[in-house]
This record gives C-alpha cells, structure tokens and sequence, in this order.
C-alpha cells in the first residue's frame, strides 16, 4: 500500500500529496469574501458625502422655495395642455 501511494505521488512522496492536499483546501474559501470587501469599503466611502448633502440641502433656507419652483414647473410642462382647446387659443389670438 505505501509503495503505491509514493510511487502515485511521483518525486518528493508524501510531501507533494501533503502539498497538493493543502492547495485544493486553501482554494475552497468562500468566492463572495472580495466582493463583501469591496462593496463594504464602496459603502463606507460614499455614504458620509451623500449623508452631508442631504443633510445640507435639507438645511438650506432656499430649498422649499426651489422644490415649489420645480415642482409647478413639472406640472405645467406634463398637464398643462389639459385645459386648453383650440376655440380658447383662438379667441386668445
């Protein structure tokens, strides 16, 4: 039995069945570690800057006025051919 296991495991004997027999285990980690990393080094880097933003717009004396603005704007731009018909441009004309 020993004879075949050495002469299996080719020059070097037990040391390189040893060897390939840590390989095979070191490669079986978890594959889903590195993209854990990154996306938590990813998170860690971009919420403080957006977290300050908010939080400075929210702040901001100006902001309601500007959501007003912008949200009027959106209403004429999408609705605002809803109350008019041609016999109304026409008179205005």
């Amino acid at each position: 039995m020993q004879v075949d296991a050495q002469q299996q495991a080719g020059p070097g004997g037990k040391k390189n069945v040893k060897k390939r027999r840590k390989t095979r285990e070191r490669g079986k980690g978890d594959p889903w570690k590195g993209v854990w990393w990154a996306s938590n080094i990813f998170l860690l880097v971009l919420i403080p800057p957006l977290f300050m933003f908010v939080k400075n717009v929210w702040q901001d004396p100006m902001t309601p006025t500007l959501v007003k603005n912008a949200f009027e704007m959106a209403k004429e731009k999408t609705l605002g051919f809803l109350g008019t018909s041609k016999k109304v441009e026409e008179k205005d004309s």
